[in-house]
């Protein structure tokens, strides 16, 4: 069975299942897990894989053989979910949060996305501007968690 299938990562529903998930995927190689999990994660279609996708790439912080432009091209054309912090913090930790930055004031000022494919960059481009501790606030703070701890009681 295929770890890091889109079926899979549907299926995790609670911290656990992430966990155990986490473990599995840190038996794969880095590149491959890469190579696996961008496509999930930029392919938004509310099953809730692109989200568990983007967490395990920040979780393992796999080193990408694409350049920044190359990705932007990527999620240009893709479903990227615009709510998606994970992509964007990922993105800065690979290649510097003022060179993503430049890199997508360069496609942007191209003139050559439609204005959906520049939706999907300025997205990226909004979630990078934040500070990084403020961009991982959230990041592995699980809905049942708070459920756990009582706050949603």
């Amino acid at each position: 069975m295929k770890v890091l299938s889109r079926n899979n990562l549907i299926g995790v529903e609670s911290h656990d299942q992430f966990t155990e998930l986490r473990k599995s995927v840190s038996e794969i190689d880095k590149n491959k897990i890469f190579e696996e999990l961008f496509p999930i994660a930029i392919d938004y279609n509310g099953d809730g894989a692109d989200a568990i996708a983007s967490s395990l790439i920040i979780s393992f912080d796999p080193v990408c053989n694409k350049t920044c432009e190359e990705l932007l091209s990527e999620i240009s054309n893709s479903k990227y979910n615009l709510s998606n912090r994970e992509i964007p913090f990922y993105l800065v930790t690979q290649f510097g949060k003022h060179n993503l930055l430049k890199s997508i004031d360069g496609i942007l000022n191209t003139g050559t996305l439609n204005e959906e494919q520049k939706t999907l960059v300025e997205g990226i481009k909004y979630w990078a501007s934040f500070p990084p501790a403020d961009s991982t606030a959230n990041f592995h703070y699980w809905e049942w968690q708070e459920v756990i701890e009582g706050n949603n009681a």
